[in-house]
């Protein structure tokens, strides 16, 4: 598979609708814990997401939404979140593409990066909401950003310190080995406009389980990401595979934003 960047970002299925039953299904679900079983008893009661061991090829959908201090439930977007083997400057590559359906717009970005060890090759966006498109490279020295908006076109290079792209933290989740108790810490960077580089501090709060539309009652690892910081956010992944089922945090005007993996 040859990865044509722009074609992938402007041909994105724009006909994508959610029942309604589904959105309370995944409203109500998402605040459903059972964190006190008994190690047997998580084994018993507990089904599993299917997880490929033989491929890093998915496409997964998450409901995404915010509950403000009064209770109201207020729509974001439905992600639609794919990892694909492309070919970026004839090298095997890994694609991971982000599409956020919302009311009137679809936001797409798209992270190469180096299949085995997330080294990050390139970044594009088409940020239709925002009014401007992202192009990052990073090179072994240099991290070259350009940002395209409607009349001007603004350009940076910055060092490159050999961190992770940030955009990507679920597959960088996805690869450590976790551990109830242990903290983990990755050097990230957020690439383009808001370009910025910062510590992933992941630390492993212990298991639970977590009710899933369409999936049933989930044994996961629940996770505290960079607690403390205004990126702070808790994380629910699957035992197996590290797939991120559901990820919470405040947002500036106290809103709680709420993400959930829906049933395909």
């Amino acid at each position: 598979m040859h990865f044509n960047f722009f074609n992938c970002l402007t041909n994105c299925n724009s006909k994508l609708f959610l029942k309604k039953y589904m959105l309370f299904q995944a409203i109500l679900a998402c605040t459903i814990s059972h964190p006190c079983y008994s190690q047997q008893d998580l084994k018993k009661n507990s089904s599993e997401i299917p997880v490929s061991t033989t491929s890093q090829n998915y496409t997964r959908k998450y409901l995404q939404f915010t509950e403000t201090k009064k209770g109201l439930i207020l729509f974001q977007s439905i992600l639609v979140r794919t990892s694909d083997s492309v070919f970026y400057n004839g090298k095997k590559s890994r694609a991971i593409t982000q599409r956020y359906h919302m009311q009137n717009f679809i936001d797409t970005d798209s992270s190469i990066c180096d299949p085995l060890t997330l080294a990050p090759q390139a970044y594009y966006s088409k940020l239709n909401s925002e009014g401007y498109n992202e192009e990052v490279i990073f090179m072994p020295k240099t991290i070259h950003n350009k940002i395209v908006f409607k009349d001007t076109v603004k350009t940076s290079i910055k060092p490159n310190t050999m961190f992770l792209n940030g955009v990507v933290e679920d597959e960088i989740i996805a690869q450590l080995d976790l551990s109830q108790g242990e903290t983990y810490k990755v050097n990230v960077v957020n690439p383009g406009l808001l370009f910025m580089e910062y510590q992933l501090k992941i630390s492993v709060l212990g298991k639970e389980f977590l009710e899933v539309p369409g999936f049933g009652k989930i044994l996961c690892w629940k996770l505290d990401v960079n607690s403390g910081t205004k990126n702070g956010a808790t994380v629910w992944c699957s035992e197996k595979g590290h797939i991120q089922l559901k990820k919470t945090f405040v947002l500036p005007d106290e809103n709680l934003f709420t993400r959930v993996l829906l049933f395909n």
